[in-house]
């Protein structure tokens, strides 16, 4: 069991090999503003149209990076602009992400502290997190008598909220007031960012901005178990049923909790009856969300015959998402 365990985290260890590579700045952290970059930033900020990526480019300079989520907000006396920024691009969606920075600009000092919320508006987790969750579980409670928490997904799904006060930076006569904060993100979730002032008392002055944005599955590959018939021709027996295991490539893939329609390609072979890749089945799988995590498989059954000959054969069945 110890030695299946080891297992367990090792692999899980790969999977999550690139998040040693990764380049995270410390909560609060704001690279020092000179007056060249000062002067640089308020003139992409004022732009009728900003370029936020520019923007972001500009700001960190040598140390920045393209494939950390941020959230660029720019506050001024009677409107803001916001953008989601990544690998260069501005986004809505995120796949796999496990944190956004959020990166406030303003033209002002606002009065009182500001007020930043990250919501989860809504949270599905895929069926094989809750099956893994589970057999870790299990594993731990017969090994050390007490079962293992599994709190990094949970947590952050939870509504977060803080209060800061803006950062100062002046040079000439040229004002830009920043603040930089890390949240954790959770996956399968609808999230909303909300900023907004303490002291909502002025009402000539700003009050509140929000942005919503999805974090799904970052993987376009899937599994799954399931049964099927596959229809025969010239045999005494007319049908054949097996179960299998599938591997899918999705051509759209589920957005959870906002979008849980699947269409992939698959293949699958057999694995209770019969020899191993006796049979080979190439096809299509879709899932509707009242029927989800079962789907239904349809393709061509190609089976072994002598002379390492196949044959294919109409293939249909169900199968379950892991």
């Amino acid at each position: 069991m110890k030695k299946i365990i080891i297992y367990i985290i090792f692999i899980s260890f790969l999977y999550n090999l690139e998040l040693l590579f990764s380049q995270t700045y410390p909560s609060g952290f704001c690279p020092a503003l000179n007056c060249e970059r000062i002067k640089e930033l308020k003139k992409l900020l004022n732009d009728k149209d900003p370029n936020f990526i520019a923007i972001k480019k500009t700001y960190f300079k040598n140390i920045y990076d393209p494939n950390l989520p941020d959230l660029i907000c720019y506050i001024q006396k009677d409107t803001a602009k916001l953008a989601l920024v990544q690998n260069n691009k501005t986004r809505t969606k995120l796949f796999g992400e496990r944190f956004i920075w959020l990166i406030i600009f303003s033209d002002y000092d606002i009065k009182d502290h500001l007020d930043v919320s990250l919501q989860v508006l809504a949270y599905q987790s895929e069926p094989r997190e809750t099956t893994i969750r589970g057999i870790l579980k299990i594993i731990s409670s017969l090994i050390f008598k007490s079962a293992i928490e599994m709190g990094v997904q949970k947590d952050s799904t939870k509504d977060t909220s803080i209060k800061f006060t803006l950062t100062k930076n002046s040079c000439n006569g040229d004002t830009l007031y920043t603040y930089m904060k890390r949240f954790d993100l959770g996956l399968n979730t609808k999230n909303r960012f909300v900023v907004s002032q303490t002291d909502k008392k002025d009402k000539k002055d700003f009050l509140f901005i929000n942005h919503n944005f999805g974090n799904f599955e970052q993987s376009r590959f899937g599994a799954s178990l399931g049964g099927g018939v596959t229809f025969l021709n010239n045999s005494q027996d007319s049908i054949k049923v097996n179960v299998y295991v599938f591997g899918h490539y999705y051509i759209s893939r589920p957005t959870l909790p906002v979008k849980r329609n699947i269409l992939s390609f698959t293949l699958g072979t057999n694995f209770v009856s019969g020899k191993f890749l006796s049979d080979i089945i190439v096809g299509f799988k879709y899932e509707n969300p009242w029927f989800s995590p079962l789907g239904f498989v349809s393709g061509i059954n190609f089976i072994s015959q002598a002379k390492q000959i196949r044959v294919g054969h109409f293939f249909c069945g169900l199968d379950y998402r892991l």
